[in-house]
């Protein structure tokens, strides 16, 4: 049973649900942040939210207070948000806005089929299932040389789904973006490498096929934030400029900032907090790296 407080703030009501079951990834303070500020929208806010409460990796405990149906987010469960960014509120008070866009209808819960990562024996059959289905696609492959290309796209794939099952999602528009890792490497000359290793799927629709564009440091939907500045990357795996994203086909790409003063060089700063910066035609938003030196 939760307990319900009212509190009324200047900026709106808040509705506190105390609850022990809830559970939040750190970096949520961020995307909260920027939400609040206006450098992601609410469209992409809300399926970060939707897509993490979804496959688990963000729990909510339900409501028991009747919420009338919306598809408009109220403007103090924003305020609410970068107040609990900059410690004003609690996490109590952040989870209860969230039990209202759950409530409202506005953040869906049910839960998606996602790739089977456990070994319980009904897990391993399907799995096991799945990859004779795709094995046996590639024996029909007309000489030895295309069933070869074809197993190792299989395994390639089921490389990429082992990465991403603990990598730290940004959904914009029909695409996930996932941060698998991020290496700092000092170059020896006063400067740093700031090299980001991520994974996209195209989990918006099988209609659709998202086309991602940067063709170089000037052409560039891709760039590193210091919460300040934009700067693009110096390197990258995009080597045709572009790249179409087929459904539920994840593709790995590198992205390499280099702090020295050539194009788009940066300042390193440690006490700043970076951030990979996505500004697609088909939707924005950024999320925080954790820079681990190499």
């Amino acid at each position: 049973m939760y307990a319900i407080v009212i509190l009324l703030l200047t900026s709106g009501l808040v509705i506190h649900y105390a609850s022990a079951d809830a559970t939040i990834p750190s970096w949520i303070k961020s995307n909260a942040k920027y939400w609040k500020e206006g450098q992601i929208g609410d469209d992409e806010y809300v399926k970060g939210i939707q897509y993490l409460i979804q496959n688990g990796a963000m729990q909510i405990p339900s409501s028991d207070k009747t919420v009338e149906k919306s598809s408009k987010i109220p403007s103090w469960v924003k305020n609410n948000a970068g107040y609990w960014a900059d410690g004003s509120l609690g996490d109590s008070e952040y989870i209860s806005s969230m039990q209202y866009l759950v409530s409202s209808g506005i953040i869906d819960v049910v839960q998606q089929t996602m790739p089977v990562t456990n070994s319980s024996p009904n897990a391993t059959s399907s799995a096991s299932s799945s990859d004779d289905t795709d094995v046996q696609k590639c024996n029909s492959a007309t000489t030895p040389a295309d069933k070869q290309t074809c197993l190792d796209e299989i395994q390639s794939e089921k490389d990429l789904k082992a990465k991403i099952a603990n990598a730290t999602p940004l959904v914009v528009g029909p695409v996930t973006y996932y941060i698998v890792s991020t290496d700092l490497i000092n170059t020896g000359d006063g400067g740093v490498f700031i090299n980001v290793h991520t994974v996209l799927e195209n989990t918006g629709s099988p209609s659709s096929n998202p086309d991602l564009f940067c063709t170089g440091p000037f052409a560039c939907n891709y760039h590193l934030n210091d919460g300040q500045s934009d700067y693009p990357p110096s390197i990258f795996s995009l080597t045709s400029g572009h790249l179409e994203l087929r459904y539920l086909k994840p593709v790995a790409i590198d992205w390499n900032f280099y702090s020295k003063e050539n194009t788009g060089g940066f300042t390193y700063d440690s006490s700043k907090t970076y951030s990979f910066k996505v500004s697609e035609s088909f939707g924005s938003g950024m999320i925080p790296l954790k820079l681990v030196s190499q």
